[in-house]
């Protein structure tokens, strides 16, 4: 709309001096002539479908008919007219339009009002200089990136909770962007992986050089459903994805689209560090509702507000695409970090929301008594967990991190761990699968997990609740066993029903007890957590 205001003004200026039939004819005669000329030249090109078009390439032809289904039945569409009427989104619009127009309209036919009566412009320049306002509203979309070189890797998810149809969505997404794309060997290359249980590579980083076989290998990608193992996806792309093409002068670039929550919140989250440590600047779309914001948050590259996106569903992919293919095209090559120093705030890290890193390489462990303590309250914990981790700089795969339950063999029946769900619903399903094991069977299992790991190894119990004479003895013996093979205990005693005196004699150290009054308030405890951890040598 507004490029057609810039030219009409311009012209309609030009025409008043000197066009024919007293300026103001010519005008008339100009525009109708362009729509009859218009509607002749869409009449004798245009087609209904793609096979009655004669210049159209048999490849192009494939393409269209490979990635459009046609509905040809003779059925008549039952308009849901009061559905539409009384939906809150086309009110939005509607208003959102109206008031648009009352501007347009408007600025329109005031601003030659105002040139010619205030500031006494002649017809021509009155043309030209009220056509300045809209010629600033016309949003310029680069068709390509302008040959800057840069290696796109893009990340699709694959699993059950995404329909087969929404997929496809993900698929025409990602092919109108590469479409955006300069594409070549020495220009921006692309490679496309899909994720569920495990990771389905589909196209190396640089393996096709033209956008026409490019967009041919993207058609005939299978959905795989599955898992939403997102921490996979990320390791695939730090240690394959990019290591084939690798260039210090290429932004290393991955566009990860994901409608749901990790399998494995506390891995992915220390993939993500890693990838980002790498130099892989990551863009994160997060689709729908079921998303975890704070999990995307960790795999975004900061500043958030740039590299993280949140749509409602799968229909507004097309609404960003230009947004991300601007950003994407911004992208600057990051040098990896090197492996640094700790260097860390102390009250930033006790009180704010400030970062840290061991001083050496490091394990830790978290105990959860998952089948005590409920799903609520464990709940509680793991987001505890989530937040520590999002705040450890995990330098060149430094940590490590394990969460351990009160199950059978660490395990649910059906084979997966419990240390990957990070919400009420997903946990309390989990935990309706488990058996019960004894507390003192949790710190075995914690200790026989880290125990043989290098550098500085770190067990974390939470507790509360008072043990047995005989739970106690035998958890005693455990903590004695974890301390002779190096490992700091921390316990977290929580409430007041626990003997704290049993929770200190289960530390290696007096001050590795902490406590806070109730699962509520257990987020008060992360900053000092995170200090005790990275103070450790």
């Amino acid at each position: 709309v507004a490029f057609g205001i810039v030219v009409s003004f311009i012209t309609s200026g030009y025409l008043c001096k000197h066009g024919f039939d007293n300026g103001w004819g010519s005008i008339f005669y100009l525009t109708g002539g362009c729509t009859v000329l218009w509607a002749v030249a869409w009449f004798l090109v245009a087609r209904d479908t793609p096979d009655q078009n004669k210049w159209i390439s048999k490849e192009e032809l494939n393409y269209i008919k490979s990635n459009i289904q046609f509905d040809t039945s003779k059925r008549t569409a039952v308009v849901p007219w009061c559905q539409i009427a009384t939906n809150p989104a086309f009110l939005a619009i509607l208003v959102a339009h109206f008031c648009v127009n009352c501007v347009l309209y408007a600025l329109v036919t005031s601003i030659p009002i105002f040139m010619k009566t205030v500031l006494k412009y002649d017809i021509k320049s009155n043309g030209a200089l009220s056509s300045l306002p809209f010629a600033c509203q016309i949003h310029q979309i680069p068709k390509e990136c302008g040959g800057k070189p840069a290696d796109i890797m893009f990340v699709l998810d694959s699993s059950a909770s995404i329909s087969f149809k929404d997929f496809q969505k993900e698929i025409n997404f990602t092919q109108n962007l590469i479409k955006i794309f300069d594409i070549g060997s020495d220009k921006t290359r692309v490679g496309l992986v899909t994720f569920s249980t495990t990771v389905v590579p589909v196209l190396r980083v640089g393996e096709f050089e033209t956008k026409v076989d490019i967009l041919e290998k993207t058609n005939g990608i299978q959905f795989q459903g599955g898992n939403t193992n997102t921490a996979e996806a990320l390791s695939y792309i730090r240690q394959k994805g990019f290591k084939a093409t690798e260039s210090k002068d290429r932004p290393k670039i991955a566009i990860i689209l994901t409608d749901g929550q990790s399998n494995d919140v506390v891995r992915t989250i220390t993939e993500a560090a890693k990838t980002k440590t790498d130099g892989i600047t990551v863009f994160v779309i997060g689709i729908g509702s079921q998303v975890d914001e704070q999990e995307l948050e960790a795999i975004a590259t900061k500043p958030l507000s740039h590299y993280m996106l949140k749509i409602g569903n799968f229909d507004a992919l097309d609404s960003i695409k230009d947004e991300l293919a601007i950003k994407a095209c911004e992208v600057v090559p990051v040098t990896p970090a090197p492996p640094t120093e700790p260097m860390m705030n102390d009250d930033e890290v006790l009180y704010g929301e400030g970062t840290c890193s061991p001083a050496k390489p490091m394990s830790i462990a978290y105990a959860v008594d998952t089948s005590s303590i409920g799903a609520e309250n464990a709940y509680f914990v793991m987001v505890l967990i989530n937040r520590i981790a999002s705040r450890l700089r995990m330098d060149k795969q430094q940590i490590s991190l394990s969460v351990l339950t009160s199950s059978c063999g660490l395990q649910s029946q059906d084979g997966g761990l419990i240390d990957h769900v990070h919400d009420q619903k997903s946990l309390q399903n989990s935990l309706d699968t488990m058996t019960s094991a004894s507390f003192q069977s949790i710190l075995r299992d914690m200790r026989q997990k880290i125990q043989s790991d290098k550098g500085i190894k770190v067990g974390f119990i939470f507790l509360s609740r008072p043990l047995s004479k005989e739970e106690f003895h035998k958890s005693e013996l455990e903590s004695r066993r974890a301390k002779f093979k190096k490992i700091h205990i921390f316990v977290v005693g929580i409430g007041s029903r626990l003997d704290e005196s049993q929770a200190i004699g289960l530390t290696v150290e007096k001050n590795h007890y902490m406590h806070t009054d109730s699962y509520d308030t257990l987020y008060e405890l992360e900053g000092p957590i995170l200090y005790r951890i990275c103070k450790l040598n």
